[in-house]
């Protein structure tokens, strides 16, 4: 499965299905990590004329994966963007949490990617100073005791005062830069990434609520274009609900499905017009009139 596919995948089957805790840790560390990653881009898409690039992969002596580089007047800056939730330290080349759990520090792998961005960019005649960055984007992230590394790491609660740090008053040259970079971009992702799927009859049907992710919550009445999802109180469109639903199907199923059959996995009282309208405007039909299918 493709790398975005599986992202969908994996959101769809929260809730929907019974996961071992190895498994459930997996979704959670996948989902945890992308969602790290989108917050930073979308703080970076908030300001003008900024020059980045996101997941640059390239092998030159090594591979080398980078979640973020900007590129300023004045440097090229390397993020590496966690998502960890809890209270951690560090001690000696870990970080570690309050439940005793412990991981490498990330520190060393981003001065590891660093050392290699540096010859590539060396191979390249770059010439830049290079400034690498951890970044925690959880609000719920934060230090047991102060870290010796305070100027290389961007807390949650600085990531608003984080576009002080660029420069950009050269926006030619630093886009000839990223050129340049984006020449040796490769991508190595399909070598390791491993998709999590699970077989389809051990999933949930029935109606997941799109803004909090509880099944079962949403109250629909016949012949109302809104209703309500009784845990957290969202009030939507009812054609919404059900097109994210039945893309959450397409999702899981990995093929096409059938009327009948998207019918089935929003519940058997579910008007056949309503389902067929918005499956023949939010989905591609393929086959034949009476035997339809749609993807």
């Amino acid at each position: 499965m493709e790398k975005i596919k599986d992202e969908k995948y994996l959101k769809s089957i929260i809730g929907r299905a019974e996961l071992s805790d190895n498994l459930f840790n997996k979704v959670q560390n996948k989902s945890s990590g992308n969602d790290g990653e989108r917050y930073f881009n979308a703080i970076l898409n908030c300001m003008e004329h900024i020059v980045y690039i996101n997941d640059f992969q390239f092998t030159l002596n090594n591979q080398v994966q980078i979640d973020m580089l900007v590129i300023d007047d004045r440097a090229i800056y390397l993020f590496e963007i966690k998502n960890y939730k809890g209270i951690y330290y560090l001690e000696d080349t870990f970080f570690k949490n309050n439940y005793g759990n412990s991981i490498t520090s990330p520190l060393i792998q981003i001065e590891r990617a660093k050392n290699e961005f540096h010859n590539l960019c060396k191979y390249l005649e770059i010439d830049r100073p290079i400034i690498s960055k951890l970044v925690f984007t959880n609000p719920y992230f934060n230090f047991k005791n102060p870290t010796p590394y305070k100027e290389r790491i961007i807390l949650p609660s600085e990531l608003g005062i984080i576009n002080q740090l660029f420069s950009n008053q050269n926006p030619e040259e630093n886009i000839k830069i990223k050129q340049k970079l984006l020449a040796e971009r490769n991508s190595f992702d399909n070598q390791y990434y491993k998709s999590i799927t699970l077989p389809f009859k051990n999933i949930k049907p029935g109606i997941k609520c799109p803004k909090c992710n509880h099944m079962f919550t949403v109250k629909i009445k016949h012949k109302r274009q809104k209703c309500t999802c009784m845990y957290c109180e969202s009030i939507m469109d009812k054609k919404f609900v059900y097109e994210y639903n039945l893309k959450e199907l397409w999702y899981l199923k990995q093929d096409s499905f059938t009327i009948s059959e998207a019918i089935w996995w929003l519940g058997g009282g579910t008007s056949i017009y309503s389902v067929r309208r918005i499956c023949e405007s939010s989905f591609k039909a393929v086959g034949s009139r009476y035997k339809k299918y749609y993807l």
